[in-house]
């Protein structure tokens, strides 16, 4: 996701360096990219993700390390609140170098960093000392300031929501559906893009489905996923009208995404949701889940719905409503597919930098 973002920012002749990092031994990823800085350093004895602080204090030695001859930047972008935010706020304490922080919904996942007095006190640090704080929809935000006291809330940078883009190769190759007449008697293919596991809801997507063909309605769905829980897999497999395919490379899921007519994903927990955007640049209207990544991206109704993801009830009034309204939404994710283009994240980005440097 990040070398889109890198290649535009590259284009807007923004110079970098790139921190990349991992603490498991599980594995480097090599880049070709002479502004990488790659680094592996060993903290697999600080396996609890209770010791993640402890983790980072390794990891930022070695970074403080790497740039100690050369540490002349102008800001630093921190791509997580919490670990590469925890970096950014050691190299802003050891330099002076001013940064700002973008918020993601993986930030919330760990309870103890918003409830454990010691790493809320950390937490609250990144984002005091933060010149600008990005959140990629304005449901992040709103979680962001909801985990905030009123006290805590008075010293929060200024927040901007700037989205995640999309690889070139979904806008090179955007097309539009074909109109259906908002019919609910027509046939109507479903899809979902994502693991198979207990955290993706493909279960309960199917049980909304095949509720609604009891009721008559002639509907198909597909999954395609790596298959990382057998026993779900296994009772996916019991539903006649469900057909799961292996995870592929995006030059095949293209097709897939233009052989259905709406794409469904009503993950617990979900990040921003590429997957989201990838769909709507083929004319695919969307069902999200409420409150999480991709909500608020839009006005409700714009290019789909939000739905609560362990109701199989609103699953199936968000799927019913699509049908209802399908060749306008239809049309709004083709155009609206649009906003998600890393130029234009470079250039919303380029701005938050020189708010950052000019609050110096």
């Amino acid at each position: 996701m990040f070398m889109g973002l890198m290649k535009a920012q590259e284009e807007k002749e923004i110079e970098k360096r790139v921190f990349y990092y991992e603490t498991r031994k599980i594995g480097l990823k090599q880049f070709t990219q002479s502004y990488v800085d790659s680094c592996s350093v060993n903290a697999s004895f600080l396996p609890s993700p209770y010791c993640r602080f402890a983790r980072l204090n390794i990891v930022a030695k070695r970074m403080m390390k790497t740039y100690e001859e050369n540490h002349d930047f102008d800001c630093i972008h921190a791509h997580t609140l919490i670990e590469d935010g925890y970096l950014a706020l050691q190299a802003y304490r050891k330099w002076g170098i001013p940064y700002v922080v973008t918020v993601r919904d993986s930030d919330f996942h760990f309870k103890p960093f918003w409830n454990w007095k010691p790493y809320k006190k950390i937490v609250l640090d990144i984002i005091k000392y933060a010149r600008q704080i990005i959140v990629l929809s304005k449901s992040s935000e709103k979680q962001l300031i909801n985990r905030l006291s009123g006290e805590e809330k008075a010293i929060m940078p200024q927040i901007s929501v700037i989205p995640n883009g999309i690889d070139d190769f979904w806008h090179q190759n955007r097309s539009p559906k074909k109109v259906k007449n908002n019919e609910l008697n027509d046939k109507w293919r479903i899809i979902t893009v994502g693991k198979i596991c207990q955290r993706k809801n493909q279960v309960t997507v199917a049980d909304a489905i095949e509720e609604m063909k009891k009721e008559g309605m002639n509907i198909e769905y597909e999954i395609i996923g790596k298959k990382e829980d057998t026993k779900l897999v296994d009772i996916i497999k019991e539903k006649s009208f469900v057909e799961i395919k292996d995870f592929m490379p995006k030059e095949q899921l293209i097709n897939e995404y233009r052989n259905n007519d709406l794409f469904v994903l009503a993950s617990t927990n979900e990040t921003f949701g590429l997957v989201y955007a990838e769909a709507m640049t083929q004319g695919l209207p969307v069902i999200y889940t409420r409150g999480q990544g991709f909500d608020e991206q839009f006005e409700e109704g714009t290019v789909g719905y939000a739905v609560a993801c362990d109701s199989v009830d609103e699953i199936k009034t968000g799927i019913i409503s699509v049908m209802k309204n399908y060749d306008s939404l239809s049309k709004s994710c083709f155009e609206l597919s649009k906003r998600f283009n890393w130029n234009d994240v470079a250039e919303n980005l380029k701005e938050e930098y020189r708010k950052c440097i000019s609050k110096g």
